[in-house]
């Protein structure tokens, strides 16, 4: 698969998972905006942008990339993601239907990749990202404080 039908797929699945909380979701037409979904909350908008995450067979771990890819057709580089844009990243782990629902204050402090290891049940005490893993409360009871942290 190409890496657009990854991330459509990693989009979708998202979707799903927001409709199954009870939440309402929005899709932008065509793929412009910086965020891929929104849902809506009594009338307030809460962006989230998707993230699909790949496994790193070196490290054993998934990694999940803060950055964003640009294109002028002529040259190809990483940028550092605008975490004011959303209030939200979703990072998809495909292959083991696993979600990590990251305020996007806690992005902004991410240099260029998450390590995500939703495989591993020990060890994981380093990884306090594996506090926003399935945690579609946070979006649900968010204000719009992009800051908020796990306990």
């Amino acid at each position: 698969m190409d890496t657009k039908l990854v991330g459509d797929i990693s989009v979708q699945m998202v979707g799903v998972e927001l409709l199954k909380q009870g939440m309402a979701v929005l899709y932008p037409f065509g793929d412009r905006l910086p965020y891929d979904i929104a849902v809506d909350l009594a009338g307030r908008l809460v962006r989230i942008q998707v993230r699909t995450a790949y496994y790193d067979k070196s490290t054993d771990r998934y990694l999940g990339n803060v950055r964003s890819a640009k294109t002028n057709r002529k040259r190809y580089s990483f940028v550092k993601s605008n975490t004011s844009d959303v209030e939200f990243f979703v990072f998809v782990v495909q292959d083991r239907n696993v979600f990590y629902v990251v305020p996007s204050g806690i992005v902004k402090k991410v240099k260029s990749m998450l390590s995500l290891c939703p495989h591993r049940t020990r060890g994981l005490d380093k990884f306090k990202i594996e506090g926003y893993k399935n945690n579609w409360n946070l979006i649900a009871g968010s204000t719009g404080d992009s800051s908020s942290t796990v306990s």
